[in-house]
């Protein structure tokens, strides 16, 4: 009953997880909260299949008249506890890090896709299972119930809120990997660029003399010196024959 409890609250959370995955981009805040509540009730759901490995080696009657799972879980299901370990402790170290690790982020998304596929046929073969375990916990009376029922419901409500304190303890550490890593795109992007504050006015330097020579070509200068040239020539000409002219009126 322990282990059908615990695997109606991973399934819950799983499929909120599962949903922050279709936009990671955006979720990846709950989408590691929801992964740190996840590690109390997974480590629940761990000790209660080793425990229940253990007794039915050990020979246990309870365990034993249950018989063995069948063969195709029984080779899984090593695989998938070591795909959970791996997921969920490379997702502890990439928060721990706080930043994206290539390597770690690698070992992350192996696992989840490793443990995606062996976890559903886990799911597959063992939902009919824990229905019928619930519907028979729901239906039991305080006389007919299991022994330890009360215990049990204690114990998985204990690993809920330990996650979630969990979860809340490490709230900063969430927020402050997403600030470091978080890459704005799309709308973000041009609204930042927008806002964006404009570059300052160029400071004014000394000011510039104007140097003769640079307003005009050399060519030019030939060409207005030559001018001034022969306008003066002109002059100095006129002025000449003005003077020849005003002495012979005195000698007439």
């Amino acid at each position: 009953m322990l282990t059908s409890a615990t695997a109606v609250v991973l399934i819950a959370l799983l499929v909120a997880e599962g949903i922050t995955i279709l936009d990671l981009r955006s979720l990846v805040d709950e989408h590691m909260f929801i992964g740190l509540v996840l590690i109390p009730p997974v480590l629940l759901k761990l000790g209660s299949v080793g425990y229940r490995f253990v007794r039915y080696y050990a020979g246990s009657r309870a365990y034993v008249g249950k018989g063995p799972p069948l063969l195709p879980l029984r080779v899984a299901a090593p695989l998938l506890v070591i795909a959970t370990v791996a997921l969920f402790t490379s997702g502890g170290l990439l928060l721990a890090a706080g930043h994206k690790s290539r390597s770690v982020l690698q070992i992350h998304q192996l696992s989840a896709i490793v443990w995606g596929a062996v976890f559903a046929v886990h799911f597959v073969a063992y939902i009919p299972r824990v229905a019928r375990s619930l519907g028979t916990a729901l239906r039991a009376t305080r006389e007919t119930a299991v022994p330890g029922a009360d215990a049990r419901r204690v114990v998985v409500v204990g690993a809920i809120g330990a996650g979630v304190a969990l979860a809340l303890a490490l709230l900063p550490a969430i927020t402050g990997w997403h600030r470091l890593n978080a890459r704005p795109r799309g709308a973000d992007a041009r609204r930042i660029e927008v806002d964006a504050p404009a570059p300052p006015d160029p400071e004014p330097g000394p000011p510039r003399s104007i140097d003769e020579n640079s307003l005009f070509r050399p060519a030019q200068l030939a060409q207005i010196s030559s001018g001034l040239d022969s306008h003066s020539a002109g002059f100095h000409g006129s002025a000449t024959n003005a003077s020849g002219s005003g002495r012979s009126l005195e000698q007439e």
